[in-house]
């Protein structure tokens, strides 16, 4: 169980990297929405977005 946690852990940091790392608009939406999905975050609860990013 650790393991996986550890696992999904680090697929975030790549995610998160390619995100910070992307040079066009269409590969920083593109890395964004993969990093939403994979923190099964939900942008558009805008309130508190931020806060569930950082936390994950």
């Amino acid at each position: 169980m650790e393991e996986k946690k550890h696992e999904t852990t680090n697929q975030a940091h790549v995610l998160f990297d390619r995100f910070v790392q992307a040079t066009t608009c269409k590969g920083t939406l593109k890395a964004f929405q993969e990093l939403c999905d994979h923190l099964e975050l939900k942008p558009k609860d805008y309130h508190s977005f931020y806060h569930k990013l950082k936390s994950k």
